[in-house]
């Protein structure tokens, strides 16, 4: 039963990961000739999502507690935003994005020097064999 609950959860991630990447952040990629990372841009937008309903499952169970129990006496909440807001930025994975999108040019340039100029790539699986192997988990 518990298998089949988080089965329909993830299907319905999965639907919602497909509809929002076709109908709004693909036509944004192509607007700006970024199809490049379409593939990269689809598999955040499931942690995206995800993120977006862990805030709002924890906002939902822990703020009702809260109000019946609070943990501290606030005078001022105001001085929440900044946790409010640092928590939306680390859930939806705004941080990683800005990073992506602003390293990602410059590690693909590095590349493209490396290989001009004959360096050879440094490949990790024959340094530690393993490493770069994906886990087969199943249950």
């Amino acid at each position: 039963m518990f298998d089949t609950l988080i089965s329909q959860f993830g299907n319905a991630v999965s639907w919602l990961q497909t509809l929002l990447f076709m109908d709004v952040v693909q036509p944004i990629l192509y607007k700006f000739d970024w199809m490049s990372y379409e593939e990269d841009t689809y598999d955040a937008l499931y942690w995206v999502i995800v993120g977006a309903l862990q805030v709002g499952l924890t906002y939902a169970v822990l703020r009702p507690l809260e109000a019946i129990w609070p943990a501290e006496a606030w005078r001022d909440r105001k001085a929440l935003r900044c946790d409010v807001w640092y928590t939306w930025l680390a859930k939806l994975g705004v941080l990683n994005l800005a990073f992506f999108f602003i390293l990602q040019p410059m590690f693909r340039h590095w590349q493209s020097l490396m290989a001009i100029h004959n360096v050879p790539n440094l490949d990790v699986d024959s340094l530690w064999p393993g490493v770069t192997d994906r886990p087969s988990c199943r249950f």
